[in-house]
């Protein structure tokens, strides 16, 4: 898979050719780069530099940022990007749309996104990014030139976190329970590591344990949700 550096060079290439598409998705786990790669990209045809780290959306009168509201993208909120999409540009270029968590588009909301994918406005650009990009309408995916950003290595992230501090124990375990995001190991390693760490320690000493122990351990995974949970984790963890 190309990495952000490769993606990076062949949109820029792209833009040079004027041979931009209409619609892009950016899908890769969390940390990888899609949405600073988003944001650079909607710089790149704005000829504006927007710092790329910063939290806050970047403000341009011909950029269009769209985001979950309690957790949704909701149709009122697509309706309005066309509406803003179909207008001239302020700048006389290109009018650019983000939007950020699309996975989170409600249903009819997802098929507002698809009749604007269908039928553009002249010079309008959408990146859709995503961390879920299953989670989308086939149709609505199909109708976008996709990047695929890379996971990062475990020995990547782990070296990471063992700079930034992390024991190296809890960055190996970190790191393997990330599914090659650098954001997720770090969330596991900042808070969420220390059932992960005592089933790893039980996992080690089981070929040592006797039939009884090992069917008492297994009763902690019995019954609702909290059982479900615990399960995951320990298949994580294996």
């Amino acid at each position: 898979m190309p990495d952000e550096r490769a993606i990076r060079a062949e949109l820029e290439a792209a833009a040079a050719r004027d041979s931009v598409r209409g619609a892009y998705l950016f899908e890769g786990p969390p940390g990888t780069g899609k949405r600073a790669t988003a944001i650079w990209f909607a710089g790149l045809l704005l000829r504006r530099t927007f710092a790329e780290d910063d939290p806050a959306p970047p403000a341009h009168p011909d950029l269009k940022w769209l985001e979950p509201e309690a957790g949704l993208i909701r149709i009122a909120a697509v309706r309005q990007l066309q509406t803003e999409l179909a207008l001239v540009s302020h700048q006389g270029g290109r009018r650019v749309a983000l939007i950020h968590q699309a996975e989170r588009l409600r249903v009819e909301a997802a098929n507002a996104l698809l009749k604007l994918l269908e039928e553009p406005p002249p010079a309008a650009v959408v990146v859709l990014v995503s961390a879920s990009p299953e989670a989308l309408p086939a149709t609505l995916r199909s109708r976008t030139t996709r990047y695929r950003f890379s996971p990062w290595p475990e020995g990547r992230i782990r070296e990471r976190l063992e700079a930034d501090g992390f024991a190296e124990r809890d960055a190996k375990l970190a790191s393997g329970l990330a599914g090659g995001s650098p954001d997720h190991a770090r969330a596991w390693a900042e808070g969420e590591l220390e059932e992960a760490r005592e089933m790893l320690e039980w996992l080690e000493e089981a070929p040592r344990r006797s039939p009884d122990e090992i069917l008492d351990y297994a009763e902690g995974f019995r019954g609702g949700e909290p059982a479900r949970r615990r399960a995951q984790l320990l298949l994580a963890v294996l």
